[in-house]
């Protein structure tokens, strides 16, 4: 009995020093629930860099980005530098999981994408369709290209700006007008010069006496051998005219 425990306990200690050398260029793996997925590879061969034309479109509004002569446009304005790394990180998403391909698209916010945005490269067109948003995160989306069955999981923060400038469109900004006058304020009359309605040095100004002329309520003495004006008030008599010798008058003879 003994023996039959001895061997069967050989056996068992064999078998196990034969399956760690048969393992021994094995990685260790981690399985189950909560198990790191393996990498994905890119979503699709879409070059960022070659992308001349993006369209995007969401509810009732929508708007074009456009590379003319090696700038961006939005609705053929220019557009402000923010786009070109744009729409080179949106074009080619960091994906962060590539769903089963049984799951159901509808689930995940398909049936009225968020988001439709269409890359132009070489005259050919690839449409990303944008659903929900994770239920982990606010910003990373659910994405499916158009005509296709995967759902993949990406970085969002851009799709997010995407969505942003459909009410708020990326325009460069305007240049600052310069000023009318160097070191000057328009309407402020320069120096020497006279406002309009300024009387000139030595002109007098309206409703003023002209030099000579007596203000309003003087009387002007009078000439001489000239009776004077009457006045209101009291009347001052005047002296009466020294007695003249006529030449040819008599004189009395004694």
């Amino acid at each position: 009995m003994n023996r039959r425990i001895t061997l069967i306990l050989f056996l068992i200690f064999a078998a196990l020093v034969f399956l760690a050398w048969s393992l021994r260029g094995e990685t260790g793996r981690q399985v189950g629930p909560g198990a790191p997925t393996a990498t994905p590879g890119p979503m699709w061969g879409v070059d960022g860099k070659a992308v001349t034309k993006v369209e995007v479109a969401g509810g009732s509004n929508h708007y074009i980005l456009s590379l003319v002569a090696g700038k961006w446009q939005v609705d053929n304005q220019p557009a402000n530098d923010q786009v070109a790394g744009i729409v080179e990180r949106v074009s080619s998403p960091t994906v962060l999981r590539a769903l089963p391909n049984d799951r159901d698209p509808k689930t995940y916010g398909f049936a009225s994408p968020t988001l439709t945005v269409t890359f132009s490269v070489s005259d050919t067109a690839h449409t990303l369709l944008v659903g929900d948003t994770l239920p982990t995160s606010k910003t990373d989306r659910y994405v499916m290209i158009q005509g296709g069955t995967s759902i993949f999981s990406v970085g969002g923060a851009d799709l997010t700006t995407l969505t942003d400038w459909l009410t708020a469109p990326p325009l460069a900004p305007t240049a600052t007008p310069p000023p009318t006058a160097e070191g000057g304020t328009p309407g402020t009359a320069e120096a020497g010069t006279m406002a309009p309605g300024t009387p000139e040095a030595g002109t007098p100004e309206a409703g003023t006496p002209e030099a000579g002329t007596p203000e309003a309520g003087t009387v002007a003495p009078p000439e001489p051998g000239t009776a004077a004006p009457a006045t209101s008030g009291a009347v001052t008599a005047l002296p009466p005219p020294a007695a003249t010798l006529d030449s040819a008058a008599p004189t009395a003879t004694e």
